[in-house]
């Protein structure tokens, strides 16, 4: 099963490539903990209240962060229970 990544899509930062930044280092220890967990190539869903999105976990060496792959075509809407 796939790591769900809480992400709010209506703010959020995208480089040229279209990768989203899903943190970084020397967060809050939630946060720090979820990121130590992380591993490139690995899958993840980005989601909010509103969509979620299947995405791929890449590390930006230069930014010293981790970023997000989306597969847009795996985007739906995703509701809170």
């Amino acid at each position: 099963m796939a790591i769900r990544i809480a992400i709010d899509f209506n703010t959020m930062m995208m480089d040229a490539k279209e990768r989203v930044y899903i943190g970084k280092q020397g967060s809050a220890q939630d946060d720090q903990d979820l990121l130590n967990a992380l591993r490139p190539g690995q899958a993840v869903v980005l989601y909010d209240g509103d969509m979620q999105v299947e995405a791929t976990v890449e590390f930006d060496e230069d930014s010293r962060v981790w970023i997000g792959k989306p597969n847009w075509s795996t985007r739906h809407a995703h509701s809170n229970p």
